[in-house]
């Protein structure tokens, strides 16, 4: 792979959610014509997820 930087124009959450399980770290922008995207970026050498490592606390 060399490019890191994807778009999508799917906002639903099992996408986001997907893409998050293969790695994908997602943020958003708006286009030059005004559409509004998810640009899911997949990390090559850092930024790796463990979900079964993840502890979430309640405060």
């Amino acid at each position: 792979m060399t490019e890191n930087y994807y778009w999508s124009d799917d906002f639903s959450a099992q996408f986001y959610m997907k893409a998050a399980e293969c790695g994908f770290i997602t943020t958003s922008m708006y286009t030059q014509n005004g559409d509004f995207v998810l640009l899911p970026e997949i990390q090559f050498e850092y930024a790796v997820l463990n979900f079964d490592e993840i502890i979430i606390n309640k405060k």
